[in-house]
């Protein structure tokens, strides 16, 4: 259940759209999510707790690179103000999506992919307890940040036979996470793309 928790609470953070005008994104990148040092993402995160909503501000940065098992990896890490909140996650652009690994003490660490490029409708994942596929591949989402045109990504966990949780993902190519929402059963959990700065 700590890796679920690590992996909802980052999933908290990470996409929603474009529209046709100049500051539209490249749809057609061949990056889900720019890797590059110094790119910032900031987001708000929106709570239900006990029927009060609680509302944060939290950053993603890319901070450094560092070669593992051969290949580059690039570390993002999230901070709640100037203080780095969970440990960094590394990340990497493949040819067919986007990976991160997040590494526990003492333990192999768990790679997560959100897959790229995809087709309305794919499953890419399906162990039984946890699936994820591709809902629709051109939805359109305004935020603070302006509009997207994003790929929405689903995340469904069973525990024997029955919904724990889910999330919903938009990505927009080429700029990354834009926006999400998750949780048991109502999706309270939320999060828009505010500002974003790509080198």
């Amino acid at each position: 259940m700590k890796k679920l928790s690590l992996f909802s609470l980052f999933i908290l953070i990470l996409a929603l759209g474009c529209s046709e005008d100049s500051n539209s994104p490249n749809n057609n990148s061949k990056e889900l999510m720019p890797l590059k040092i110094g790119n910032k993402w900031v987001y708000n995160y929106t709570s239900f707790d006990n029927f009060e909503v609680k509302t944060t501000k939290g950053t993603l940065t890319v901070v450094s690179d560092e070669m593992y098992n051969g290949e580059r990896y690039y570390i993002i890490e999230m901070s709640d103000g100037d203080q780095a909140i969970i440990p960094p996650i590394y990340y990497i652009n493949k040819s067919d999506g986007l990976y991160m690994l997040f590494f526990e003490e003492n333990q192999e660490p768990e790679t997560v992919l959100i897959k790229y490029p995809v087709t309305e409708g794919e499953i890419f994942f399906n162990d039984g307890f946890h699936k994820s596929y591709v809902e629709k591949v051109d939805t359109l989402i305004s935020t603070s940040a302006g509009k997207f045109k994003c790929i929405k990504y689903v995340d469904i966990i069973h525990l024997n036979g029955e919904q724990i949780h889910k999330s919903i993902k938009y990505y927009c190519p080429g700029i990354g996470l834009i926006a999400s929402k998750s949780g048991n059963w109502s999706l309270d959990d939320r999060t828009e793309l505010v500002t974003y700065t790509l080198k």
